[in-house]
């Protein structure tokens, strides 16, 4: 077997690694303190993420390799950059710790869909996930970001509810 990283990498995997990319743009825009444009890019890592799963159902070829490297790049952008965002928007130990919540539960929920997938493989009809996807971060980080600035209170500890309904058994219809 030819082990050529190029043997496992599809085009359409490209958009899993601009993902990850979006998301490691976040961070940095963060640690300058430019909130605003880590959510815009929040937001791109989140529009890569649903590009890849679309074009991997479109086109009919998704592969292993491309679920595990979505799934990788899903734990940057949706798991570490949104944890980075909490900790230093919030700025003091007690979001230091929801941000450390916020992190593990969408590692714990990324981890369970690759069992649950598994598991699941010749039902291809799934129409459920079981807990709320990890990349709906995408959208309650720049969400709570927008509505703290505008109510002048940091909201970024209703991300404690995001990490319960992460990894909580509750089915979220898909998209």
């Amino acid at each position: 077997m030819n082990n050529n990283i190029l043997n496992f990498f599809k085009w359409k995997d490209v958009f899993s690694l601009l993902c990850a990319v979006f998301g490691f743009f976040a961070i940095i825009e963060v640690f300058t303190g430019n909130f605003l444009i880590a959510t815009l890019f929040l937001g791109l890592a989140g529009i890569s993420d649903y590009m890849d799963g679309f074009m991997a159902r479109k086109f009919s070829f998704p592969t292993e390799y491309g679920a595990n490297i979505d799934t990788v790049a899903d734990a940057v952008a949706f798991g570490v950059a949104p944890a980075v965002f909490i900790y230093f928007y919030g700025g003091n130990y007690l979001y230091l710790l929801i941000s450390i919540i916020v992190m593990c539960a969408g590692l714990m929920r990324l981890a369970r869909y690759l069992c649950l997938s598994k598991e699941s493989e010749n039902q291809k009809g799934t129409k459920v996930y079981v807990g709320m996807p990890i990349t709906f971060n995408a959208i309650i980080i720049p969400l709570l970001y927008l509505l703290s600035e505008y109510l002048n209170f940091n909201l970024f500890f209703l991300t404690l509810i995001s990490a319960y309904l992460m990894i909580s058994t509750i089915n979220f219809r898909k998209i």
